[in-house]
């Protein structure tokens, strides 16, 4: 009997204590910090001075977000309002991030006056004006790195060239034989647009394959029909990109697929390791997409189009920030340009735009999980703060 009362009282004790400390708290908090003056300001944009600090409700009684999630953001403040704390006086700024998803108030001490410095998640960038050759923004531009599929912008150019000789044309039939070729348009990782046995494709088809659906054995194919095979087509995209002083890269594949890949197809390029893969920059990358429209601007008839019927077959275009995808900007007019993905390369976006009365822009992620919104991101950055007007 002892021992159950001293248990209810012990019991008994520990509640009393949790209310009288929960009690003490809640005092506290609404104690802690008083208001002294409040006003609107005209709209300010601050950034971060540092990762310290946090936003709180206007109680201050509850953490919003840490400044530290959010690194690279713009506040902008509206709202100051003075505090008294331990005596005391601080000023708290209400902010709110440009997409309107964050806000709360944040000691003035936190932050810097002046937007967050442009950033991009993309581990190599460049943007190019395409009517002058002006580099506009560089990310590590210079470094030779794969670029996945975005490498087939190169035996476009040459197809483009081949068929405005006005020798061939576009209804020319490409030889597509080769166990090689059909496998790998069967094949899940390397796959999309099929060929089938004993089906004739025209450039103009295999054309459509390579830029809207990225089909590997299609600009294989094309790069056969312009060489003459796979190896003479790995040397002239060589050739090319010296010709355009373009020096430093290491071309092995037509595609973009690494040695790894190209091993059980046949396509790897004789003499290279097994592993071996295209390495590029990401400003070398631009100034051939940037040749490319400024010789042969039709591409972006194709580059443009979300789904097309090709042969009998949907393909896709993967490209989520043209007109009607996910990311697009409607005020960026984009229009293509070539995405492209390898687990070494992650993934990459060559993007193209022309708003009205504007030079053509050109902008290049490599190795960015964000490529997307991080190309309309560039895009609008480069917009807003070069002039691109004709």
């Amino acid at each position: 009997m002892y021992r159950k009362f001293l248990s209810v009282l012990t019991v008994l004790t520990v509640f009393v204590a949790l209310f009288m400390f929960s009690t003490t708290n809640s005092v506290n908090a609404k104690s802690t910090y008083k208001r002294v003056s409040i006003s609107n300001v005209r709209s300010t944009a601050y950034h971060n001075k540092s990762n310290s600090g946090a936003a709180y409700n206007q109680s201050h009684s509850r953490c919003a977000f840490l400044l530290k999630s959010h690194p690279h953001t713009s506040w902008y403040v509206t709202k100051k309002e003075t505090l008294r704390h331990n005596r005391a006086n601080a000023v708290y700024f209400y902010v709110r991030s440009g997409n309107k998803k964050y806000s709360g108030w944040v000691w003035q001490q936190y932050l810097t006056k002046g937007g967050a410095p442009f950033w991009i998640k993309s581990t190599h960038a460049a943007a190019i004006d395409v009517n002058t050759g002006k580099f506009l923004y560089n990310k590590s531009a210079t470094a030779k790195v794969p670029v996945a599929s975005t490498i087939k912008l190169l035996t476009i150019y040459n197809v483009l060239q081949k068929v405005h000789s006005k020798k061939y044309s576009w209804n020319s039939i490409v030889n597509t034989s080769g166990s090689g070729l059909y496998n790998m348009s069967r094949s899940y990782a390397c796959g999309g647009f099929v060929l089938k046995h004993g089906v004739r494709y025209t450039v103009k088809q295999l054309y459509q394959a390579a830029l809207i659906d990225s089909s590997n054995a299609a600009v294989i194919a094309l790069g056969r029909w312009v060489s003459g095979s796979n190896v003479k087509q790995v040397q002239r995209m060589r050739s090319q990109l010296n010709s355009w002083g373009l020096r430093g890269n290491y071309i092995v594949s037509v595609s973009g697929l690494d040695n790894g890949d190209l091993n059980g197809y046949g396509y790897r390029y004789p003499g290279s390791s097994a592993y071996a893969q295209n390495t590029i920059s990401a400003h070398d990358m631009a100034v051939v997409a940037r040749n490319l429209l400024n010789k042969y601007p039709e591409v972006n008839q194709t580059t443009k189009i979300n789904n097309l019927k090709v042969h009998g077959q949907w393909v896709h275009n993967v490209n989520t920030t043209l007109p009607g995808r996910k990311y697009n900007v409607r005020s960026l007019y984009i229009n293509g340009l070539k995405n492209g993905y390898t687990p070494r390369a992650g993934y990459c976006l060559i993007g193209s735009s022309q708003k009205p009365g504007h030079h053509k822009l050109i902008t290049v992620v490599i190795h960015d999980d964000d490529m997307s919104s991080d190309t309309t991101a560039l895009m609008t950055h480069v917009y807003k703060y070069h002039s691109l007007k004709n």
